[in-house]
């Protein structure tokens, strides 16, 4: 495949990191960390394909409709976390291109198991696949939980290592922004895997990456005397958060599926070094803080769609009862019924 000169020139500009700036290798933008000011800001989101059952070309449309309130928010950058693309193809590729060119602030990505499929090509578009740079009193660790080549592992698991140290040896930064597409963390928390199994897919967070032996020993030696969040994308639920109270380490979620619930994470961080969030909707929907949005929110969802099915599954039932027994009537009332009060409950 034919790579479009206008990506070599960048993939030559890519990542030059020279005192503390980094260049998006998506839209070409410059972030500087010496033009931090005391407050700065960026937004997360992750699946920006949206929904796999369209097989979609382009990004989600809720996204796309969006792009002018995105750049008319006060961000210093832009983070994907992963899924930026439904199918690693140049027509798919080149249309992503596109929608980052419409960003106006620098665009970074967490790479996902959609531009995993073809790891290469999305190397040999956008480069490094982990990586990780300062900006303010915070640093940004991407790290990439897609590939597969054992010598490739070893490097980033010495990336992993190197990074770590030097964050720990840096007294300036408060604020530690791990970012992954993958949230393999659910399944290391006790607590999250035991209630919310039945909303996750478990092939979907398979990585050759070991959270034990690496991922695990930087999380705990960086939450000892920094603030830690991980930030992961492959969730087809807008918003997501969880503190755990044994390391302190915050756990953030966030994903599209093109529909009326899209939503994304505008981070703040003040002149304090201190970390506040925003949801932000793509469609106007009203939305509550983040916290909110915890294990109880969702073990409370788990009750309520089992709740449903089984009604559904009742519902089911006493159609084919009347479709038994002849009651042609009370079997088109009873489906109009039951139509209605779906529309009423989707308004």
């Amino acid at each position: 495949m034919k790579i479009p000169k206008s990506i070599i020139t960048l993939l030559f500009l890519s990542f030059f990191v020279q005192a503390d700036t980094i260049q998006s290798p998506f839209n070409g933008l410059i972030l500087t960390s010496g033009e931090v000011e005391n407050e700065y800001s960026f937004i997360i989101t992750g699946h920006l394909y949206g929904k796999p059952s369209k097989a979609p070309t382009t990004s989600a449309a809720t996204f796309l409709e969006s792009i002018d309130m995105i750049n008319n928010l006060d961000i210093d950058f832009t983070v994907f976390l992963g899924d930026c693309y439904y199918e690693p193809e140049s027509l798919q590729i080149n249309n992503f291109i596109k929608t980052t060119s419409k960003i106006e602030s620098p665009v970074f990505n967490a790479i996902g198991n959609h531009e995993g499929d073809d790891w290469q090509l999305y190397a040999d578009y956008f480069g490094k696949t982990y990586f990780n740079f300062n900006y303010g009193s915070s640093v940004f660790v991407f790290i990439d939980l897609e590939m597969t080549n054992e010598k490739y592992i070893g490097e980033q698991y010495d990336f992993i290592s190197e990074v770590t140290n030097k964050i720990l040896n840096d007294s300036s930064i408060k604020n530690v922004f791990i970012c992954t597409h993958k949230l393999i963390w659910l399944y290391h928390l006790k607590t999250l895997k035991e209630n919310l199994e039945e909303i996750m897919w478990p092939q979907t967070y398979y990585t050759k990456i070991d959270y034990d032996q690496h991922l695990r020993p930087m999380l705990d030696k960086l939450s000892e005397n920094k603030k830690v969040y991980w930030l992961s994308g492959d969730w087809y639920l807008p918003l997501f958060y969880h503190k755990d109270t044994a390391t302190g380490v915050t756990y953030i979620a966030t994903g599209l599926d093109d529909n009326e619930k899209d939503a994304i994470i505008k981070i703040n961080v003040d002149a304090n070094s201190v970390v506040s969030f925003q949801t932000l909707s793509l469609t106007g929907k009203k939305l509550s803080s983040l916290e909110s949005y915890d294990i109880n929110y969702y073990i409370d969802e788990v009750k309520r769609l089992t709740s449903m099915s089984v009604k559904a599954k009742d519902f089911i039932k006493s159609g084919l009862k009347m479709i038994n027994e002849n009651k042609i009537v009370s079997l088109i009332i009873f489906l109009l019924l039951g139509f209605t009060v779906i529309k009423l409950k989707n308004r």
